[in-house]
């Protein structure tokens, strides 16, 4: 009987570890763990952008991107081409970390004063218009919405931003943010996460709800 116990126990044993070799290299195979998808606030590969437009503090970017690259057109700095080039990976498609549910006309969110402007055209014509607005209650990224797409707003990673309103003067700037020397989207949702945990649970139902944190004590 001890016998038969033994060699069933070896038996499950030389199962489990083939199973567990399998599932390895099927993990292996695909790459391993799938990060969670995110939301697409304008879903335009770089290839299919034919013309991009950024008004930010008062400058503007107007660039052309055909088969031969992106060109800078007149009144806009020349080095803005070589930037988007750089950056169209990360430009396109432009994603979000976080949509909403939630009225883009509330003046808290301030789309209606919006920090940048950007028009967006792609190879067949189509026309795109994004607002970004204020910043949200963590810093970590900033209200946004598509023209035409009323009720959801979307969170945008702040280095998004900032690549857009580097555009405007040929020069890569990052604005004072703690995610900025890390700049990831993935990041950015993380700090918002730890930053809920730490606000009580009245005031976090508030500003799921599209509420703002209050202002510091002096």
């Amino acid at each position: 009987m001890k016998l038969l116990l033994a060699r069933t126990w070896r038996w499950a044993l030389a199962a489990t570890a083939v199973l567990g070799a399998v599932a390895i290299g099927a993990a292996l195979r695909s790459g391993g763990p799938e990060r969670p998808k995110m939301a697409a606030l304008v879903d335009l590969a770089p290839a299919s952008v034919r013309r991009l437009v950024v008004d930010a503090g008062g400058r503007q970017a107007e660039l052309t991107h055909d088969d031969r690259g992106w060109s800078a057109d007149p009144g806009t700095a020349a080095p803005s081409a070589a930037l988007v080039v750089s950056a169209e990976r990360q430009l396109f498609p432009m994603l979000a970390y976080r949509v909403l549910a939630a009225d883009p006309a509330d003046p808290q969110y301030g789309l209606a004063e919006p920090a940048a402007v950007v028009r967006l055209q792609n190879r067949e014509g189509r026309q795109f218009g994004v607002r970004f607005g204020a910043a949200t209650f963590s810093g970590a990224g900033f209200y946004a919405r598509q023209d035409g797409d009323a009720g959801r707003l979307f969170l945008v990673p702040r280095n998004t931003v900032d690549l857009l309103r580097s555009l405007t003067t040929g020069e890569r700037t990052s604005s004072a943010d703690p995610l900025s020397s890390r700049a990831g989207r993935y990041e950015a949702e993380q700090q918002e996460a730890r930053q809920a945990k730490e606000v009580p649970v009245y005031l976090r139902q508030v500003i799921d709800r599209g509420g703002q944190m209050p202002p510091p004590a002096p």
